[in-house]
């Protein structure tokens, strides 16, 4: 167990689905993260590769839920937390990361 440094009260261990509020696909994310990319709207260095990703469909897992709404209602309770960032430019953000840590390699 750990104690929320602020308010004092003891929090145990759990698994938490933490994001945004606005509901968004599998499929979306994956054409925005790829078109983020294409755009090169992230990326530092204009002379960054292409990308040739193709986006491939395998079968869900049975237990896979069918919808993804992340609820921060208990960070927001719990930690006093809420997202600064939102998804579009967490996306440029990471991309760009991504793109400079493979330059520097």
């Amino acid at each position: 167990m750990r104690r929320h440094p602020k308010r004092r009260v003891t929090l145990k261990a759990q698994k938490e689905n933490i994001g945004g509020n606005k509901e968004i696909t599998i499929l979306e994310l994956a054409k925005l993260i790829k078109n983020l990319y294409l755009k090169k709207k992230a990326l530092p260095k204009k002379n960054y590769a292409e990308s040739s990703s193709k986006l491939e469909f395998h079968p869900f897992p049975e237990d896979d839920p069918q919808r993804r709404k992340p609820d921060i209602s208990k960070a927001k309770t719990l930690l006093d937390r809420k997202p600064k960032v939102e998804l579009e430019e967490g996306l440029k953000r990471m991309i760009g990361w991504f793109a400079m840590s493979k330059q520097s390699k």
